[in-house]
């Protein structure tokens, strides 16, 4: 017990520190940066809370020295913990905490009174990966029971790692929503958001899709070889 909380104290500083050093590049301009491919393996590899915390000391610290170029101000940091909690949950079983979380975000957007405006460009991609939670759980589950099978590990973490980046754009779309709305960008109009979303339609989710692809192909070796060799028992929560 001793040495897994020993593991995962290390390992939360290890990935925040990562999280802290890859926030700086940008993927594209106003875009995610290449941290977001930490957030799922944050979740994945300490679990929902570990993998969350994680995500929080990276994010804050992050936000606190580079706040220049943070999109979200001071709200920076909170997309990426729910992208860590939702791949967490997926990978301990609790997909339906996954599917509520980013069923309430996507619906709020919705209801928000300038979502409307932008529902479909900001978030059809996220239906889908709200759609592709149930038969992710079922792959994880089968995962879990076969944890040195590489195949099912594969599709366990390319498709996790898609819908906790997927999570974590959701909730950044929604506060850049309240944000807008209170004139913490300079005048805004509901009209004026079209532009804003329509350039990154399939750009984003392109990007999101690519997050699962690259999570696939650097954490299955990983998780493979810490497995086999005794190392880790992931998740650590």
């Amino acid at each position: 017990m001793k040495v897994e909380r020993t593991r995962l104290i290390v390992l939360v500083g290890l990935m925040a520190a990562l999280d802290i050093i890859l926030s700086l590049i940008p993927i594209y301009p106003y875009g995610p940066s290449i941290a977001a491919i930490m957030k799922p393996f944050e979740g994945i590899m300490l679990g929902p809370f570990g993998g969350a915390f994680a995500a929080f000391l990276g994010g804050v610290i992050a936000t606190s020295i580079w706040y220049a170029s943070a999109p979200l101000l001071w709200a920076t940091w909170i997309p990426g913990l729910v992208g860590a909690l939702g791949a967490g949950m997926l990978f301990t079983r609790r997909w339906y905490v996954s599917f509520g979380l980013l069923g309430l975000i996507i619906l709020g957007f919705l209801l928000h009174p300038w979502g409307s405006m932008v529902f479909i460009y900001a978030n059809w991609d996220k239906i889908i990966a709200l759609a592709s939670i149930i038969p992710a759980s079922r792959i994880v589950a089968r995962t879990l029971k076969d944890r040195m099978n590489l195949r099912w590990l594969s599709w366990s973490i390319g498709l996790v790692s898609f819908i906790s980046t997927e999570m974590d754009a959701a909730t950044g779309n929604l506060i850049f929503l309240f944000l807008a709305q209170a004139g913490l960008y300079g005048p805004l109009t509901p009209e004026g958001l079209i532009p804003l979303f329509l350039p990154y339609v399939l750009i984003d989710p392109a990007v999101r899709f690519g997050v699962g692809i690259a999570g696939a192909l650097i954490l299955v070796p990983v998780l493979f070889t810490s497995e086999k060799a005794n190392l880790l028992k992931w998740p650590l929560t």
